[in-house]
Order: structure tokens, then C-alpha cells, then sequence
């Protein structure tokens, strides 16, 4: 396994329910698999024969203390907070990127504007989105088959936030479902879609019912 960057990672914090319940199995899912968590710059060694399926990468953030990870397929930038601008949705290239409330919708502290806060531009199929992440720590990769299950306490709503976590600098990292982070946009564009073809309809100029 790989991981590139560089910056401070910060304390650990059971930050809600869901999150202390994962601490609890950490020990147990640590044992099960035979690994530490890992850390920057930290290769594992791999034993018996490579597997023929490419690996997986995963961008590695913080968000209220919290280490998630966002499947690099779905990143297509990176902004400091002074390249996005002050605005509610980031353009790049001409394409606008709605701002996505992750925090919110997760109930973790809104500590996204400190000097390494980033803002990820995300994309999945017709969706498009941004979220503000307090740091970005690097590039993982790895195999599929090291991304772990959620635990059988995850019974709720968090299982369709979550698509299963990673081993990650004696800790975890919650791997984000990147459609149900851009739901809310998907769902804005369909209302959009529906709206413009329920409209009334146009009655050309020369038209004889005028």
C-alpha cells in the first residue's frame, strides 16, 4: 500500500454514536486482519502472488476529526479556500460544482476554514458536487479486498453513507458513498429537468391562436 502527502494528522475523537461503535470493533477488526493501521508513508509488504485486479485509491481527508475516504475515481479537483471563491457553488473549466453541507449531513463540527481546509470537486455519472474537508492527508492505495465491512452495528441510515472502511495510521477511515453525497445535487437536477419539461408550453409568434 502507498500514501503520499504530508500534512499534521489530528487527534483522534469519537465525534457521535456511529463513530464510537467503530472504535470499539477497531481492535477486533485489527486482529482479524493481521495489520496495523497505516500511516504516511508506510508500505506494506505483500505476500504470495500479486493480484491480476488493479488496485483502488482512495483520497484520504479529515472532517471534524474524523478520517474519511473518497474514491479518487469520483475527485476531479482540488481547491485552496481562496480558489474557490467566496460562492455558494465553485466553477472550474465553466462547470459549476454545487456546495454539498458533508458536515451537516454527517453532524460533525464545521471546522472547514482553517489555512489546510480543501474543497474536493466531485463528480458521478450526470452529478456534480464540492465539499470542504478541514485537511487533505494523501493518496491510498490499495485492494478492493482490504476494504473492510462496516460492522453489524451499523444499522441505520449510516450504511448508505458509508460503503465500508479502511485501515488508516492505527485508526480508520470511513469510505464515503460518493452517490449519496451527490444526491441532493442529482435530485436538483431532476426537479430542474421536470420543471423545464412541465413548463408551458411556447405558442410561436405567427401562430394563428394569437
Amino acid at each position: 500500500m502507498r500514501l503520499s502527502g504530508g500534512l499534521e494528522r489530528p487527534p483522534r475523537c469519537a465525534s457521535n454514536l456511529a463513530e464510537i461503535l467503530v472504535l470499539i470493533d477497531e481492535v477486533r477488526l485489527v486482529t482479524e486482519n493481521g495489520q496495523e493501521g497505516l500511516g504516511m508513508g508506510v508500505r506494506e509488504p505483500m505476500t504470495g502472488a500479486p493480484s491480476p485486479v488493479s488496485p483502488s485509491r482512495f483520497l484520504i481527508v479529515t472532517l471534524g476529526e474524523r478520517y474519511l475516504a473518497l474514491d479518487a475515481e469520483s475527485i476531479r479537483g482540488l481547491l485552496t479556500l481562496e480558489e474557490a471563491g467566496n460562492v455558494e457553488s465553485p466553477s472550474v473549466h465553466g462547470i459549476a460544482y454545487g456546495a454539498v453541507n458533508l458536515a451537516g449531513r454527517l453532524s460533525l463540527p464545521n471546522d472547514q476554514e482553517g489555512a489546510n481546509a480543501r474543497v474536493v470537486l466531485l463528480s458521478e455519472q450526470e452529478s456534480r458536487g464540492s465539499i470542504r474537508v478541514t485537511t487533505v492527508q494523501g493518496l491510498l492505495e490499495l485492494q478492493q479486498s482490504q476494504v473492510l465491512p462496516l460492522p453489524m452495528q451499523f444499522r441505520g441510515p449510516e450504511r448508505h453513507w458509508y460503503r465500508g472502511m479502511i485501515l488508516f495510521a492505527k485508526s480508520i477511515a470511513l469510505v464515503l458513498n460518493t452517490t449519496w453525497i451527490l444526491d441532493e445535487q442529482a435530485s436538483a437536477k431532476r426537479a430542474q429537468e421536470h420543471s423545464v419539461a412541465c413548463g408551458d408550453p411556447k405558442i410561436p409568434v405567427n401562430d394563428s391562436r394569437i
